[in-house]
């Protein structure tokens, strides 16, 4: 097991994840998941949020603190209190894009070649590759192992 910084580059035991050609289930993908789910949520820095999108398929909502009542500018003890609240509502958020760059290479890295090349030939690829989109990816790969992509061009074949 390497690590990167903070972060690992692989997970001990992770089984590449396959296509449904080459026998890829959906429990494989549930196996997939849960096994990165809980490597990040304990070992990588701030992970819990980048773990939130492997379980929800959504992205977290970071909330930026409410700004500053007059009054309370004029207290200094609340200005610095609310300065490291800021700090690290910003700390989160670069965490967060540093750990879904880092997250989005770990899964393209650990899925088949089949799969690999089913996920690029998707409409999206180029701009959710460039932008790291893990929300992107992950229904991607769900719709494939789920067998959606397939039957939609099963229907697309059926009404030419």
């Amino acid at each position: 097991m390497s690590s990167m910084g903070y972060r690992l580059t692989t997970v001990k035991g992770l089984k590449q994840l396959k296509a449904p050609k080459e026998d890829g289930t959906e429990q494989d993908l549930e196996d997939f998941l849960t096994s990165l789910t809980d490597k990040v949520i304990i070992r990588w820095a701030d992970g819990g949020d980048v773990g939130y999108v492997l379980e929800e398929n959504a992205e977290p909502e970071i909330k930026e603190p409410y700004p500053m009542t007059a009054a309370e500018e004029a207290d200094a003890r609340k200005v610095k209190a609310y300065d490291r609240l800021m700090d690290k509502y910003e700390d989160r958020k670069d965490a967060f894009r540093a750990n879904t760059v880092a997250m989005f290479q770990l899964v393209m890295s650990n899925v088949t070649t089949t799969m690999r090349n089913k996920i690029k030939s998707t409409d999206g690829h180029l701009a959710a590759s460039k932008n790291k989109d893990m929300v992107w990816l992950m229904s991607t790969i769900d719709n494939i192992v789920s067998g959606y992509e397939e039957g939609m061009t099963e229907i697309n074949e059926y009404r030419l």
